[in-house]
């Protein structure tokens, strides 16, 4: 063997091309397995899980070569406040019958604790809503069977809403015993609502006419407190390689919290393989394959693995307020969702890979140019799932944003049968590679993605761009 050829082989070896660093299906399986592992116990907001998980993902930056994205390392510290129910006790007495609820019937949301007797009773609709004026339902108690009627009522104040709904119940099954969100942002906590899908409530808010519920009282004690403590957001950072260009970022993120534990049934712990330990995965694969790129990427990469994302976006949204590099010299988000299953709906398929809001800006053709360089066809998501994920919150605050994936919504969304060995990494790693290669375009690029001037919804969005 020739000396030139062997000069050209070791090149080879330490700057592989970008087709050549691929990561196998078999790295992208092993990082959903620890991560939806059910020794991490679904990965709740507050948990050890979800701490065990951020030291995970922040070790996986470290060993891809990845530098910390902070001054003080691997973390940006997200302070949290829960705000936690206690027991429950309402009764609604009407005429001679009287009705109740308590933890057995109702779970409650609340902003704090809450004690009233023979409290007037209001029903609320949207209409009802819009005669009110600011605090004219404080000493009151609220009825309505649509949990976004009892969120809009809180510049009336009432004491307390309870809302008649099944379907919301059902849903209520889905969150934690206690409700975080950002310290000091009270916009999270504006009400206390108790949710039931009791029969008896709902039909005597179907029966009851909008306003005062005539000769009903109620009482109710709603014990609740607050708990502060700190969450965080994981980043690693892909220095660029162009003198000037390394100056502007592009952020590839992923959520790495999940929903935790649920009671009942024989399996309690909500694994979340495919929301979104399969988008953390497919965001490490892309950082393996760009750091190993040869040339490096001209613009730097945030890797950024936002926590609380099913909690409200609580990590990305932190971000977007206290951003750790400015988001004037942000170029774009890719944000990676559901990547590991294409058995959904919308379109999902082998080799195709969707983007929310694709109209929404020029991402979206450069996604579709550079992912068929991949054999990956990419496709548009519906506009309304744009703002289901953490580049919302990015978005907001101007940076051209979307959320890519492989499948909106599958069989297996947010239950305790979201487990690892249901994805099909093999599509992963195509899909992987697609992931890349619009990163790569894009951070090569000299010019930055922009936002649409002709669809009406990103306006807001393009004039936050102007103000960031």
């Amino acid at each position: 063997m020739s000396l030139r050829i062997q000069a050209a082989l070791l090149v080879a070896c330490i700057f592989p091309s970008l087709h050549a660093a691929e990561p196998g299906a078999a790295r992208l399986k092993k990082d959903v397995q620890y991560l939806a592992s059910d020794k991490l116990k679904g990965r709740g907001v507050g948990t050890p899980g979800l701490e065990s998980a951020a030291e995970y993902i922040a070790h996986r930056f470290w060993q891809i070569g990845l530098q910390p994205g902070t001054a003080g390392g691997w973390f940006q510290r997200v302070p949290v406040t829960t705000v936690e129910a206690g027991d429950i006790s309402l009764t609604i007495g009407i005429a001679s019958k009287k009705l109740a609820l308590s933890n057995t019937s109702a779970k409650a949301l609340v902003a704090g604790p809450v004690s009233v007797t023979d409290a007037e009773v209001v029903k609320l609709d949207r209409d009802y809503l819009r005669t009110l004026k600011r605090g004219e339902l404080r000493g009151k108690v609220g009825i309505t069977s649509d949990f976004g009627i009892a969120q809009r009522s809180q510049s009336a104040a009432p004491e307390l809403v309870v809302v008649a709904s099944a379907k919301a119940a059902e849903m209520m099954t889905m969150m934690p015993a206690d409700i975080p969100g950002i310290e000091g942002d009270d916009s999270r906590f504006p009400i206390t609502a108790l949710v039931t899908a009791d029969p008896d409530f709902s039909k005597l808010v179907d029966e009851s006419s909008a306003g005062l519920v005539k000769d009903a009282k109620s009482s109710a004690v709603v014990q609740g407190g607050r708990r502060n403590y700190q969450i965080r957001n994981v980043l690693g950072l892909l220095p660029g390689s162009d003198p000037v260009l390394k100056n502007t970022y592009i952020i590839v993120s992923a959520h790495y919290d999940h929903l935790g534990e649920t009671t009942g049934g024989p399996d309690s712990i909500r694994n979340g393989a495919n929301d979104d330990a399969s988008g953390v995965a497919a965001m490490l694969g892309v950082a393996q394959r760009l750091i190993r790129a040869n040339p490096r990427p001209r613009r730097s990469i945030l890797f950024a693995a936002w926590t609380g994302e099913e909690s409200g976006g609580l990590g990305s949204r932190f971000y977007a307020r206290h951003p750790i590099y400015p988001l004037q010299q942000t170029v774009a988000n890719i944000n990676i969702e559901q990547i590991g299953r294409y058995d959904g709906e919308g379109g999902a398929g082998p080799k195709r890979v969707f983007m929310t809001g694709y109209g929404y800006s020029t991402l979206g053709t450069m996604m579709t140019t550079a992912a068929q360089t991949v054999g990956v066809e990419a496709y548009a998501g519906p506009d309304a799932f744009f703002a289901r994920s953490d580049n919302v919150f990015l978005a907001e605050a101007g940076v051209p944003a979307h959320t890519i994936g492989a499948s909106l919504e599958f069989p297996d969304y947010h239950k305790v049968s979201d487990s690892a060995d249901k994805l099909d990494y093999d599509n992963m790693a195509v899909l992987t590679r697609a992931v890349a290669a619009t990163v790569q375009a894009v951070a090569n690029s000299s010019d930055e993605p922009a936002w649409s001037t002709t669809v009406k919804a990103v306006e807001p969005y393009r004039k936050a761009r102007g103000k960031s």
